[in-house]
């Protein structure tokens, strides 16, 4: 797959895996904001999740002859209110857990466009889990939230990258 329709597809992908368990009975079903872009302006209702892609880069030994692996690094920042410092902290780590068991979860088996591939991922490896604080207006200490990344490893094909710059000069 070329790198604009992949990266694309693993950035759908990735949302998706969330997404479909915010539901009843689903792993994130208490969940009641998604954030799927690195800034908002709308109100945080807790339980949420801010998703937050961090980059991507090659995976392994660069290769720009033929298929070469990339890996792109997701933040998922968990927030979970509890007047009591503790038991939030305690809440968000459990948010955290779930959000890498929903990964695993759906990791290769759901999609959200079924033109998708099925095997978008050939990797996921987890950076760590850290704990920390987001400031909340009107509140001196803020709240305690937990924050997971993820590496994702993908592989893109370069000869189909220079078949889609060759569609792109033929068409526009």
């Amino acid at each position: 797959m070329d790198i604009v329709t992949q990266t694309e597809i693993v950035t759908r992908t990735i949302k998706h895996y969330l997404t479909v368990e915010n539901n009843e009975n689903g792993l994130l079903e208490d969940v009641q904001t998604i954030i799927k872009s690195i800034t908002t302006d709308m109100a945080i209702d807790t339980p949420c999740v801010w998703i937050n892609k961090q980059g991507t880069y090659p995976y392994g030994k660069n290769n720009l002859s033929h298929t070469q692996q990339l890996v792109s690094t997701y933040e998922f920042v968990c927030i979970d209110y509890d007047d009591d410092r503790e038991i939030a902290q305690d809440k968000s780590e459990n948010l955290a857990a779930r959000v890498v068991t929903c990964i695993l979860k759906n990791l290769n088996v759901e999609r959200e466009n079924p033109k998708d591939p099925l095997r978008v991922f050939s990797r996921v490896d987890l950076q760590g889990i850290l704990i920390g604080t987001v400031p909340i207006i009107n509140k001196m200490d803020g709240t305690p939230a937990s924050s997971v990344t993820l590496d994702f490893v993908y592989t893109i094909d370069w000869l189909k990258c220079r078949k889609y710059t060759t569609n792109i000069d033929n068409t526009g």
